[in-house]
């Protein structure tokens, strides 16, 4: 399926300059709703027994306060997380559902 990016990229080049900065976080936004749903087989794991659940990737925040943690702690120590998960075009996430396991074992 190729998808017609033109109107996309009239809007960009019509765009005024103030409107520019929010349509990159548009964009960016939904490179990475792309980027999670490739990765997303790779980082479901569900119970066994239990029907696929989509996951979720929560935010540094999210995390934090799940874990008790500052925000802070979390980006230093993210990649010895094990329901980190780095994604296409070099962006990460933390999985609820990886995360949900590691509390449930410690």
């Amino acid at each position: 399926m190729k998808l017609d990016l033109a109107p996309l990229e009239r809007e960009i080049a019509e765009a005024p300059l103030e409107d520019l900065p929010t349509l990159v976080g548009d964009l960016a936004r939904l490179q990475s709703r792309a980027a999670l749903r490739i990765a997303a087989p790779a980082i479901r794991k569900p119970e066994q027994g239990t029907p696929e659940a989509p996951d979720r990737l929560l935010s540094v925040k999210e995390v934090s306060e799940r874990l008790g943690r500052s925000t802070s702690w979390v980006y230093r120590h993210k990649p010895d997380l094990p329901f980190y998960r780095s994604l296409p075009g070099g962006r990460g996430g933390f999985s609820e559902a990886g995360l949900a396991r590691y509390l449930k074992r410690r």
